[in-house]
């Protein structure tokens, strides 16, 4: 993984934009990576996911303070710091909104590991929802105890939801965080339709352990270079060109 900041920006302000191409994001959300041996790690400034660029880059440290950045930060960047300080194995966080993901907390339903689908290999531990959000239009997390709160319901899995809300997805870095986000939302969406026309076939909980003990030995997206191709394709389709990024319209 990255270590210099400028190159560290560059993934969050890219890994922004193709979240934005994915249909993850639409003008809210937000993604961040962790600055390695520190307390601080770096988010964009308050903005549309699909218009960042490294100059929006903020840093910020554990009490979500800026400390470098012009701009004012996310009010719920606290989701963030919370995470990395429970979670030392997180290196990058992402925050959205995206519609299937949202239907599913609504009836109460996690997202569910499809037989032969790869979307919902990095889920298999399961996606809890966090439903300790007012009953009302402010379902923010904003506070510390909120975001610690957040970050012990995700404990040790790649994703929590969050009630009526969205998700929260972590990943080891950047390119591997937005994936993620993309497959969860792709599974939710699946699982949705799925319901709508008949009882679909998941992995049971003894299956879904199987499997994670045969990915532990063996990595599908690695030998189909997966990440890589996802990142590619996402980042030419968010109009982001030889580093020349520009707004897409």
């Amino acid at each position: 993984m990255a270590t210099d900041l400028g190159t560290l920006k560059k993934l969050v302000a890219q890994g922004s934009r193709i979240l934005d191409a994915t249909g993850v994001v639409d003008v809210f959300g937000h993604l961040s990576v962790r600055v390695p041996d520190s307390d601080r790690f770096l988010i964009p400034k308050a903005m549309s996911p699909g218009l960042v660029t490294p100059a929006d880059v903020l840093t910020m440290n554990w009490n979500c303070d800026v400390v470098e950045g012009d701009g004012p930060p996310f009010i719920e960047a606290v989701i963030h710091s919370s995470i990395y300080q429970l979670r030392p194995d997180v290196q990058a966080v992402a925050h959205f909104h995206s519609p299937m993901v949202i239907v599913l907390t609504m009836v109460g339903k996690e997202v569910r590991p499809i037989p032969g689908s790869s979307s919902t290999r990095p889920f298999l531990e399961g996606t809890p929802i966090y439903d300790e959000l007012t009953p009302s239009m402010d379902t923010l997390i904003t506070t510390r105890e909120q975001g610690e709160s957040l970050a012990r319901r995700l404990g040790t899995r790649a994703a929590v939801l969050l009630q009526g809300h969205g998700a929260v997805v972590v990943g080891s870095n950047v390119q591997e965080t937005c994936l993620r986000s993309s497959n969860l939302e792709r599974a939710a969406q699946l699982q949705v339709y799925a319901e709508m026309i008949g009882s679909p076939r998941y992995l049971s909980p003894q299956e879904a352990q199987r499997a994670r003990e045969m990915l532990r030995q063996s990595n599908p997206a690695e030998r189909s270079n997966g990440l890589q191709r996802f990142w590619d394709y996402y980042l030419k389709k968010s109009g982001w060109e030889g580093g020349n990024e520009r707004a897409r319209v």
